[in-house]
This record gives structure tokens, C-alpha cells and sequence, in this order.
């Protein structure tokens, strides 16, 4: 839910903890087609585990970059279309994202299973998604645990199901970290049923893209 100032407004679980659920596919279905008939907006699907396999060029970045503060390798937040294609790390990917909002891969990394990165007509890249090797400069990567997550990241909180209010619609539940260095960006941790990371994302705090659906 946007506030006065139009930042988001964060939700909370009274554990501190984000709520987990699975959806069948006919509930992701109708959700969608309710949303469809309640006058429009984006539908934010839920993440996938970014534990794909990796190339060599792709695990050789992972060991000598890390997620943060600014960016990931060569891919920098802010940077327009013309400047990330131009890193010999982005791949744009046909046919994904929505008006205003485009989706590559980094190079190596495989499609689906994390190394993702959207870039907004009009705030440049503005979310890089972690694969399986990535760490931040704190040494948070995939398979850290929450514990490790809030000892590296004190003001780590809780984001949960929301109406954003700007018409889009979260269902996915994770946590939100400052990010040393950065007070424009964020890092979202999302973990599995064993309280470990199994995603992880650097985002532009203020931004207009999102992974998911058009109606």
C-alpha cells in the first residue's frame, strides 16, 4: 500500500515472519482474472527459486562480483537500455516484460532460475536478481539462513501480501533489507520452507516495474 508520499507501506506477520502459501495453478488463474475484472493492474506472480545450473563465464562473474551496493558486475542500477546492452553481460529476453518495463538475462545464467534484470523506460535498471554463487558484499548469498540475513542487515522487516496501491498486487512474502551504501536500493530475501534463501534481488527502492503479468 502506497503512502502519502507514495513509498510503499510495509505489512508485517505478528511472528516477524513472512507468511508462506502455495497456490494451485487454478487459484493463480482466477486470481488473475479477478483482478482482470476489477478494473485493471498488475498481477505480481510468485518467485522461483533461483538454483538453476550456470555457465563457467557465469560462476566466474559470481566469484568476482558481488550483488551490491550499486549493481552486479558490469550492470549497474539506473542504467538505460542502450547502456546495459552495451555491458556484454545482458541478453534482452523477446517478448518479456510489459509496457515500460523490459526483461533480460545476465549472460550465463539460466533463464528462469535467477540472473535477471528489468529495466524501466524511465528509471533504467531498476531490479538484478541473484543465481546459484552470487553473495552480496556482506556474504549473504542462496542457502544463508534468516538468522544470517538480519545478523548482516539489522533493519531487515517483513514484507507480506499487499495491495500496493498502485494497482499492482504482491502475493509473494519476503523479506526487505537495507543496503549498506545505498539508501536508494533494497535487497528482498526470499526463503524456503527451511528458512533459507532461495532468491534474492538488489532493487531501486523507488520504481515503477515489477516481475508479473499484464492484465
Amino acid at each position: 500500500m502506497a503512502g502519502p508520499d507514495g513509498q510503499e507501506t510495509l505489512m508485517t506477520s505478528t511472528t516477524g515472519r513472512p507468511w508462506r502459501h502455495a497456490m494451485p495453478l487454478t487459484g493463480v488463474v482466477a486470481l488473475l482474472l479477478t483482478l482482470g475484472g476489477c478494473g485493471g493492474g498488475r498481477f505480481v506472480d510468485t518467485h522461483f527459486a533461483d538454483d538453476g545450473p550456470v555457465s563457467p563465464e557465469a560462476a566466474a562473474l559470481a566469484q568476482e562480483f558481488r550483488l551490491g551496493p550499486d549493481g552486479f558486475g558490469k550492470i549497474r542500477l539506473r542504467m538505460t537500455m542502450d547502456e546495459v546492452q552495451t555491458t556484454g553481460q545482458f541478453v534482452l529476453a523477446k517478448g518479456q516484460g510489459y509496457p515500460g518495463c523490459r526483461v533480460g538475462n545476465e549472460v550465463g545464467a539460466t533463464p528462469g532460475k535467477g540472473g535477471v534484470v528489468w529495466v524501466s523506460d524511465v528509471y533504467g535498471v531498476v531490479k538484478i536478481s541473484s543465481y546459484f554463487g552470487v553473495r552480496t558484499p556482506e556474504g549473504i548469498g542462496l542457502g544463508s539462513s534468516v538468522d544470517d540475513v538480519r545478523a548482516a542487515y539489522p533493519g531487515t522487516r517483513v514484507e507480506t501480501e499487499r495491495d500496493m496501491g498502485n494497482g499492482q498486487i504482491e502475493i509473494d512474502d519476503h523479506y526487505r533489507s537495507p543496503v549498506p551504501g545505498n539508501p536508494n536500493a533494497a535487497y528482498r530475501f526470499f526463503v524456503n520452507h527451511d528458512d533459507k534463501v532461495d532468491s534474492m534481488l538488489l532493487v531501486l527502492a523507488n520504481q515503477d516495474c515489477d516481475v508479473g503479468f499484464t492484465k
